[in-house]
């Protein structure tokens, strides 16, 4: 089973920083008061679930071949692994836009909970390229997933990777109470 994770970031609660109403998403609006660094995370949050949502098709395919229990042909797996491709060709689209709402973030945050946000930012920017290139290069599932362990046991790959998790989690403690979201998958 592949298993993606991107951990998103948080903010600070400057008592200087800028507080106002705050358009998350259209048609979506924070509560008045609401510290302004909150929107560009909220932004963070929609785009993660539209990630998310690009690929939940061809995860539930992955998933239903699994519980079957019956190795697939290779002529199936590798129709399966195509379509997890495309999802996730069509999922990365959003990356840039991602990166501009963390900087956004950042630019808005105090200075501690802005790192937290940059560390998640650059946790993503590391592992997209591996990602990447791991789905693109794998013939099998099962090569996949040796690329990926292989990947994330590199020890810089993995120090970034668990900075970006316990980053994600320390904006929560922000977001939860000041903004009214969870920033970080669970």
């Amino acid at each position: 089973m592949v298993v993606l994770v991107l951990a998103f970031g948080a903010c600070g609660d400057d008592a200087a920083a800028p507080t106002t109403t705050v358009q998350a998403t259209p048609g979506t609006t924070l509560a008045p008061g609401t510290p302004a660094v909150c929107g560009p995370l909220a932004e963070v949050v929609r785009l993660s679930n539209e990630f998310s949502l690009r690929l939940n098709g061809v995860m539930t395919d992955i998933y239903t071949a699994a519980a079957t229990g019956e190795d697939l042909s290779a002529d199936a797996e590798a129709e399966l692994l195509d379509d997890f491709r495309g999802a996730f060709a069509d999922a990365t689209e959003l990356i840039d836009e991602l990166i501009g709402h963390y900087d956004a973030a950042a630019a808005l945050a105090e200075p501690e909970l802005a790192a937290d946000i940059v560390a998640v930012r650059d946790g993503t920017l590391m592992l997209m390229p591996i990602l990447t290139e791991a789905f693109e290069e794998a013939d099998t599932f099962v090569e996949l997933d040796t690329r990926f362990d292989t990947a994330l046991t590199d020890p810089e790959v993995a120090e970034a990777s668990m900075t970006a998790g316990l980053a994600a989690l320390s904006i929560d403690e922000f977001t939860i109470p000041e903004c009214g979201f969870k920033v970080s998958n669970s």
